[in-house]
């Protein structure tokens, strides 16, 4: 799990124990190319008025996950039908950049980060770069784990075969988690 930086005055992580590791490019991209062709949605489906779809993320039956840049929150389109599944906000999240569907656990991972400085407020006043943890049936929230350079920048998540989420920080840290 990720180490945080209590005199900083990082809140500790919640929720449930998950092992957290940063991860390079090369590794996701590795990672991905592994998963495999599922089906997608084939017709045009909707997104929130004004939103802004930052990553997408499918499950095994074409059921396709949006973050939003700016709104926050997750949409899930199944069936040619859109529904907020992650609110806006949902435990403490900010602007929601990268998403992962892991059918496995069923978790749904989501990146979360304080993009303010950038022009972008976010749905909440959370601090920080957040790895986010959601039910991916129902949406409720499962876990959340404060990255440990204040500087970070959750981007991208992908899951190992022992259950590992690696995280991406685009900021370029470059210590394990």
């Amino acid at each position: 799990m990720i180490k945080n930086n209590a005199a900083a005055g990082r809140p500790r992580a919640t929720g449930e124990l998950l092992k957290i590791r940063r991860a390079s490019l090369a590794a996701i991209i590795l990672a991905l190319g592994a998963a495999g062709a599922v089906r997608a949605e084939t017709a045009p489906v909707g997104v929130p008025d004004k939103s802004f779809p930052e990553s997408v993320t499918s499950t095994s039956d074409g059921t396709l996950y949006v973050g939003s840049f700016n709104h926050g929150g997750v949409t899930k389109i199944s069936g040619g039908k859109a529904e907020q599944l992650v609110k806006p906000g949902a435990a403490d999240s900010r602007s929601t950049l990268g998403v992962l569907a892991d059918e496995k656990s069923g978790t749904l991972y989501v990146c979360s980060n304080d993009i303010s400085a950038m022009g972008v407020a976010g749905p909440s006043d959370t601090k920080g770069a957040w790895l986010k943890t959601f039910d991916l049936k129902s949406g409720a929230p499962k876990g959340s784990f404060a990255l440990s350079d204040p500087k970070s920048f959750c981007n991208d998540i992908v899951v190992g075969v022992d259950g590992t989420a690696y995280v991406s920080d685009s900021f370029g840290r470059s210590s394990t988690a």
